[in-house]
């Protein structure tokens, strides 16, 4: 007598988050750090160091990959980019062992480390809060400037802002960035007084009839200071507070939450020839000098959002790579806003114009959610607000 036998029906599991993993794991008693798998990359690590971590790693399971030396600027001939893998119970394990070695490599088993530590996902300051355990949000521009890059979004005169302001919450807007200067590539700064004139009424004016969080989009204490007076809720800082104590003061003791933006250079001369040879990598090291920065100057861990800045001082490339590469950057550590709206690069890959990027827009922010954005920044609410939504019932099923 033959025995028949079933098809076990084997498949590989897909699974794109800690919540879609926990999610699945949870039906088997099982514990996620043991299936989770981590690929964590080291810039520039000293020969010996990197012997002395291969050993370490492939003694308790994990792997160790290595360039050829590296050549870049800022690096020593006798250094190596590395590759660690394996799953998060042994890259923890690592961590704890790397703890009694040399300061060397006691400072790469912090790093890695910090890769593995759980996201902050919950905001909450005065009577505010933002949940990104629970939900994505939609933050809607609102330019106080004749000079935005979009004409769509140019609403100098006071009532038309506040008009905008209307549509945009009717639309679902869960935040309202509002900005007094424009930063497009090759713009002029404004000045303070003329900023704070431009945005501080219709920030107030929101104020009277809505409960809408309101972001100022600003890089000056003074201006920033105004709109937090006025009933603005968060600032917006797009030069990541670049060495600004003063301004990084002023949100520290004001308590509210600031979002951190990469930029290389300055809105005039950003675009004169960008360039990177590992944007991500490039990216994260200019952030986490940012949140050091904001953290010395008494900002909570539990107040900063960051935004690696697309079309800000890069190439199309490098804004592709960083909707590629956006999961990497939330190994920081915290929320993530992408502002991708309308963006040259959009115009680059479909070769059309700012006023013809809506579907191109709305295809990137989906790719930027699947990759890990918190927030969208964009110029049209109301189709962001469906993206978020089809995009929420799929990953939660």
């Amino acid at each position: 007598m033959h025995s028949s036998t079933r098809p076990h029906n084997a498949h590989l599991l897909r699974l794109h988050d800690e919540e879609e993993i926990t999610r699945n794991l949870a039906q088997f008693d099982a514990n996620a750090s043991s299936f989770q798998y981590g690929i964590v990359k080291l810039n520039a690590v000293d020969i010996r160091s990197a012997a002395l971590l291969r050993t370490r790693i492939e003694a308790i399971g994990g792997s160790l990959a290595s360039t050829d030396t590296v050549a870049g600027e800022g690096s020593s001939p006798d250094q190596l980019d590395v590759l660690i893998t394996g799953s998060y119970a042994v890259l923890g394990k690592l961590t704890e062992r790397l703890a009694a070695e040399d300061p060397r490599l006691v400072e790469i088993g912090r790093e890695i480390s910090r890769c593995l530590r759980p996201e902050r996902r919950v905001m909450a300051w005065g009577n505010r809060g933002l949940d990104f355990r629970r939900r994505i949000y939609v933050m809607g521009v609102l330019n106080c400037s004749p000079d935005s890059f979009y004409p769509g979004s140019r609403v100098p005169e006071i009532g038309q802002a506040l008009e905008q302001a209307w549509s945009m919450i009717d639309a679902g807007a869960d935040i309202l960035d509002i900005g007094g200067e424009s930063t497009r590539p090759g713009s002029d700064p404004v000045e303070t007084a003329q900023e704070i004139e431009r945005v501080v009424p219709l920030i107030a004016g929101i104020r009277k009839r809505a409960d809408v969080l309101i972001s100022i989009d600003t890089r000056k204490t003074e201006v920033a200071e105004k709109a937090l007076d006025a009933g603005a809720d968060m600032v917006n800082d797009i030069s990541a507070l670049r060495g600004n104590r003063p301004l990084a003061e002023c949100i520290a003791a004001r308590g509210v939450p600031v979002i951190l933006m990469h930029m290389r250079g300055e809105p005039k001369t950003m675009q004169e020839n960008p360039y990177y040879e590992d944007t991500i990598a490039e990216v994260i090291e200019s952030l986490s000098g940012s949140v050091e920065f904001a953290l010395s100057s008494g900002i909570g861990e539990d107040r900063i959002i960051i935004d690696p800045g697309i079309g800000f001082g890069k190439r199309c490339q490098d804004n592709l790579a960083i909707i590629r590469g956006l999961s990497s950057l939330r190994s920081l550590g915290y929320p993530v806003l992408m502002g991708l709206s309308r963006k040259s690069f959009i115009g680059t890959v479909l070769d059309k114009p700012v006023g013809e990027r809506l579907i191109g827009t709305v295809a990137a922010n989906m790719l930027a959610l699947m990759n890990g954005a918190d927030i969208l920044r964009v110029h049209d609410v109301a189709e962001a607000v469906d993206t978020v939504k089809i995009f929420e019932a799929v990953r939660r099923g």
